[in-house]
């Protein structure tokens, strides 16, 4: 027996995309900022919304 899921029409196959993620934010100490960002934008479905800046 075999289980199938369809999708809309147009859609990416879901075996190929990450799986959504449950968290809400993140706080991690980096070397770089930038390359950390593109880490998880390409790799999770995480994105920056916003950026703070210390004093």
């Amino acid at each position: 027996m075999t289980d199938t899921v369809s999708s809309p029409a147009g859609a990416a196959n879901p075996a190929h995309e990450p799986p959504p993620s449950l968290l809400t934010h993140i706080a991690l100490p980096v070397r770089s900022l930038d390359d950390t960002l593109a880490f998880y934008e390409k790799f999770t479905t995480l994105v920056k919304i916003s950026e703070r800046h210390d004093p």
